[in-house]
């Protein structure tokens, strides 16, 4: 045995030490709700979303836009609820143990947003959140603002402020 090191150990050596070259910079990230709506994945920030809920009963209420479903009764305060499919034209899987109501606040509305499933919750680098591709449609280019990744997930990043102002205007 030679008394100069190996390759290996100088590899070693180098990994305990750290390369002092190598700048550690903290990335910002961002939390993000992953969920699916017709088979397609999108993204909501988690600062918007108060709290996930499994499906329940949703009390129709008689009068209201055809995007709103109805009312809920969250530990004895009135939530109502809107599918999130019917705001962005899309059509709702059918109903399934999976299928999950978000709590969001966001352009000065409270209300539910019914998905066909969470898929996650995760903190995102900012570097995985890219802008939209041009071929987001006009009408929800102020809504569907960016996609965003996460491992091999890539998902449509949805903006609950314009979608909200645009649904108590009567726009969706």
């Amino acid at each position: 045995m030679s008394a100069s090191p190996s390759i290996l150990d100088t590899i070693i050596e180098q990994r305990q030490l750290g390369d002092k070259d190598i700048a550690q910079v903290d990335e910002q990230t961002t939390r993000m709700v992953f969920f699916t709506i017709g088979g397609q994945i999108f993204a909501i920030k988690g600062a918007v979303i108060r709290e996930i809920l499994a499906y329940c009963d949703i009390a129709y209420m008689p009068g209201c836009p055809s995007a709103m479903k109805g009312v809920i009764n969250v530990r004895g305060d009135i939530e109502s609820v809107i599918s999130l499919a019917a705001l962005l034209g899309l059509t709702e899987a059918p109903l399934s143990r999976k299928s999950s109501i978000l709590l969001a606040e966001a352009g000065g509305m409270r209300s539910g947003l019914t998905v066909d499933a969470v898929i996650d919750v995760a903190e995102i680098p900012e570097s995985a959140i890219q802008p939209a591709p041009c071929t987001t449609a006009n009408h929800q280019q102020g809504i569907m603002t960016h996609a965003v990744t996460n491992g091999t997930l890539v998902a449509t990043m949805i903006e609950l402020d314009p979608l909200f102002q645009n649904f108590a205007r009567g726009l969706t």
